[in-house]
């Protein structure tokens, strides 16, 4: 546990993916339409530049909200992973670390659901995170950077920065 004192300067970035979409078994990568997880076993794949979070991440929560509803894969799997890329590749399929489920509320369009990562972000040292949502059903469809009802994914990301 990290004791802060009041004095300890904290900053809150909330960040927006430089890439996100859905890539399949076979290593077809889509990046041109919705946050896609669990349809024929697509992996969900979001990515977030890191380069502007100075300081030691206290908090990280990863956000979704809803482009098609009823969503019919909850709960998802979350995987992590450090990457020097901030685009989808083939090789993003099946990729990351268990993290662990997340169990979605039930959402209406325009709410999110907000996800804990600070045990992952907190390690992590590379120029770029990605996250891989997975569902035994699905499909489940999610706001993107190219369709969305008011932002994609975030990633809001605290930190301590030292004096």
């Amino acid at each position: 546990m990290v004791v802060l004192s009041p004095q300890a300067p904290a900053a809150v970035y909330t960040l927006s993916p430089s890439d996100d979409g859905w890539v399949a078994p076979n290593g077809a990568v889509g990046t041109d339409s919705y946050l896609l997880v669990g349809a024929n076993g697509w992996d969900g794949v979001v990515k977030f530049p890191l380069s502007s979070v100075q300081g030691t991440v206290t908090q990280a929560i990863l956000t979704v909200n809803p482009w098609a509803l009823p969503l019919f894969g909850n709960p998802i799997d979350v995987y992590g992973n450090g990457t020097p890329s901030g685009l989808l590749v083939q090789s993003d399929f099946g990729a990351g670390n268990y993290i662990g489920t997340w169990t979605l509320p039930n959402l209406g369009f325009g709410q999110d659901a907000l996800f804990d990562v600070t045990s992952f972000l907190s390690t992590l040292n590379a120029p770029f995170a990605a996250f891989n949502l997975r569902c035994v059903g699905g499909p489940d469809v999610f706001c993107s950077l190219e369709y969305n009802y008011g932002h994609p994914s975030q990633l809001i990301i605290t930190t301590v920065v030292p004096e």
